[in-house]
């Protein structure tokens, strides 16, 4: 299956895989800011990412052009980035290995919406819409949140004072709403937001105490 950062349900899986949030910087932003960052640059030569692959141990089949190298980004973070290929570092480390553990969600939400045809229809008119201005931001979120389902299935029952509680079917959590920057919600474990049950991160299992 080929995939293109232009593609409607690859921007809308990131987007909602990532939680709707810069990967950058961390910070929440609207959909129509989206841009899809290439961790290992786009015009990185064979050369050099064979090289890349074999530093970082990554998998053979690694592609500059799949979920495992896109992140979604404001577009400034993406431009400060640049497309210089980053050192061997520890911290780049960590970021790919990251990325590998989000990756297979932004993958499946947008299998997900290609294998439905009226749901792609519906995207493609959704950012047609948010384009041209017939749709304000604040409505475009509002659509954003009704349409995503994480691998979990967490819907959102409440948004009050930058909490939403959230539901899979079977418990009730919290977690921070798109808007909401506090980072002691995100847990030292897994760098996601939670959602969290008591002083449970859901997403990783892992016991921890939000500040």
């Amino acid at each position: 299956m080929t995939w293109k950062t232009s593609d409607p349900e690859v921007r809308f899986g990131l987007y909602s895989a990532y939680g709707e949030r810069c990967y950058w910087c961390n910070r929440p932003f609207e959909y129509i800011n989206l841009t899809v960052d290439h961790v290992i640059p786009q015009g990185t030569e064979a050369t050099d990412l064979r090289n890349i692959i074999a530093k970082y141990g990554l998998p053979a089949d690694f592609k500059i052009e799949h979920f495992h190298n896109w992140v979604p980004a404001h577009m400034l973070c993406n431009r400060r980035k640049t497309d210089d290929l980053y050192r061997h570092t520890p911290a780049m480390l960590a970021t790919l290995e990251h990325i590998a553990t989000v990756a297979p969600e932004a993958q499946r939400i947008a299998e997900r919406v290609r294998a439905n045809n009226g749901e792609i229809n519906i995207l493609l008119k959704f950012e047609t819409a948010l384009i041209s201005g017939a749709i304000s931001i604040e409505q475009s979120q509002d659509i954003i949140r009704r349409a995503q389902v994480d691998k979990s299935g967490w819907r959102v029952l409440e948004q009050k004072d930058g909490v939403e509680t959230v539901t899979n079917g079977r418990v009730v959590a919290l977690r921070p709403d798109p808007w909401n920057n506090d980072l002691s919600w995100i847990c030292g474990n897994c760098w996601q937001p939670g959602p969290w049950q008591g002083n449970i991160c859901t997403f990783c299992g892992v016991r921890s105490t939000p500040d």
